[in-house]
């Protein structure tokens, strides 16, 4: 009776202790979920707000700008790889139509084409069919005649290298090459994943792009400031060069590791900007192209901005990483051309 009693009692200790031990476990698990679920809910709310605090910052500063057209054109046309914009004021000279001049320098985005201009001097008095009566001879951008606000300039169409005076073929982020499928009034020639903006005076330019850290892994948003001056005193930037901190690096990509002392990050390494792009309209100057019907509204753009966590922070969180994708238009707040040539 007493063995019996004891071999009961033990097993009613064994059982005790097999439940506390579950019950323990599951409250330990519970208690590792509810962190866990705790740190995502923060993590969430802080990424919300980092988020919402980069949107910001980039939308004051367009809303401060303008969109500096130069450089696109010299990025995405010229396809420059620094951000020295070494032919600054190109992108201008292809609205003027050098019209009479005779001899030249040869520069200028057109500047190796031949037989070139709506009016030409002639061989023959009062008669001047162009291209026949032009001179073979290149240009002189010293001695301009007209702005035509067209971007390219009317005419141009008769030239036999394949240019064309359709607004729809030529813009700030895009130059015909001559083929049936290679339009330039696409979507795809509105968007870009670098915001470049200057500011009214035309002595102060801004770079926001993605720039990676974390071996490759995330990616910060990145800034460079960089400073115009007039070297030939004619009252024109024509002259970049990047502000002190920063090093303008020619081989900058958003897809490689960033160059030390390169563009400088402005947000913290806890979050990874996923993906960034912007829309630019209209894709030409408006101030430029003051005679082209499609290009006569304000500036402005449209960003959109994916952020997640970083590799390193979103460690340890339960479930999927959180993303968050925000989108905003912006108006630019300079009204009034930002001069680069004349």
């Amino acid at each position: 009776m007493g063995q019996s009693h004891r071999a009961s009692s033990l097993i009613e200790l064994l059982i005790t202790i097999t439940i506390f031990a579950l019950v323990a476990t599951a409250a330990s698990v519970g208690m590792a979920n509810t962190m866990r679920s705790a740190k995502k809910i923060q993590s969430q709310v802080y990424l919300y707000t980092e988020a919402e605090t980069l949107m910001d910052q980039l939308a004051r500063e367009v809303e401060q700008r303008a969109i500096d057209y130069e450089a696109y054109y010299a990025r995405n046309v010229l396809l420059e790889d620094g951000w020295h914009t070494e032919a600054y004021g190109l992108y201008a000279m292809t609205f003027y139509d050098p019209g009479t001049t005779t001899g030249g320098s040869g520069i200028g985005p057109y500047g190796g084409l031949t037989g070139y201009g709506a009016y030409c001097d002639t061989a023959v008095p009062g008669d001047g069919d162009y291209p026949d009566d032009c001179p073979d001879t290149l240009p002189d951008y010293s001695e301009l005649d007209s702005d035509t606000g067209t971007h390219p300039f009317p005419d141009i169409a008769l030239l036999t290298f394949g240019y064309t005076d359709d607004e729809d073929k030529m813009n700030a982020f895009c130059e015909w090459d001559g083929s049936a499928s290679d339009e330039c009034d696409g979507i795809d020639h509105f968007i870009t994943d670098e915001l470049i903006l200057i500011n009214g005076d035309g002595d102060e330019r801004i770079v926001f792009a993605r720039e990676s850290f974390n071996e490759g892994a995330d990616f910060s948003m990145s800034e460079m400031e960089l400073t115009g001056t007039d070297t030939d005193n004619d009252g024109i930037v024509d002259s970049w060069a990047c502000d002190s901190g920063y090093e303008c690096s020619e081989d900058f990509d958003g897809d490689d590791v960033p160059i030390a002392e390169d563009f400088m990050p402005i947000t913290p390494t806890a979050i990874s900007v996923a993906n960034f792009y912007l829309y630019v309209t209209p894709n030409e100057d408006p101030y430029r192209a003051f005679y082209e019907s499609g290009a006569q509204i304000q500036p402005q753009v449209t960003l959109v901005l994916t952020v997640t966590l970083s590799e390193d922070y979103s460690d340890g969180l339960l479930g999927e990483v959180p993303t968050i994708t925000l989108q905003r238009t912006v108006s630019t707040g300079v009204y009034g051309e930002v001069v680069s040539y004349e």
